[in-house]
């Protein structure tokens, strides 16, 4: 972030460095409020299955939210 600012000092980079900032600063809510949703729903796999293996609940559950899912996961209903 810090060297994003010293190229505010070109003109022609100021308009497109001030939109990014704005979108950085607007976009952080929702990005917590995703985080959260990826770490609940992958509490809520550890409590409805057997096993207790974080890592691989928390990468199903961030594959889920961009709908990335393969063939090698297993069918448990």
């Amino acid at each position: 972030m810090r060297l994003i600012s010293y190229l505010r000092l070109i003109p022609t980079f100021r308009i497109g460095i001030e939109t990014i900032v704005a979108v950085m600063t607007k976009s952080f809510k929702f990005y917590i409020i995703l985080m959260i949703y990826v770490v609940a729903t992958t509490f809520a796999h550890m409590a409805l299955q057997s096993d207790d293996d974080f890592s691989d609940k928390f990468d199903l559950a961030y594959r889920m939210i961009w709908a990335d899912f393969e063939e090698d996961y297993p069918t448990n209903s």
